[in-house]
């Protein structure tokens, strides 16, 4: 038996991952990004985390309230 997705495709073309795996992808293109960016190579590691920190805890809020 076949299952199909919403649009009438065969739900064997996706692929389906594990959260895990998103967890890391997402930690690799973040930290392949940083390594990219000039501003970044002359931080020491606790202030960029400290910036991570802020421009996640913005986004989270801004999630929240709807914008």
């Amino acid at each position: 038996m076949t299952h199909e997705a919403a649009a009438g495709e065969p739900l064997d073309s996706y692929v389906l991952v594990e959260r895990e795996d998103v967890l890391e992808a997402v930690g690799a293109f973040i930290a392949a990004y940083l390594a990219s960016l000039p501003e970044a190579q002359g931080l020491q590691p606790a202030q960029l985390q400290a910036a991570l920190k802020h421009a996640f805890q913005a986004r989270r809020l801004r999630r929240l309230s709807g914008r």
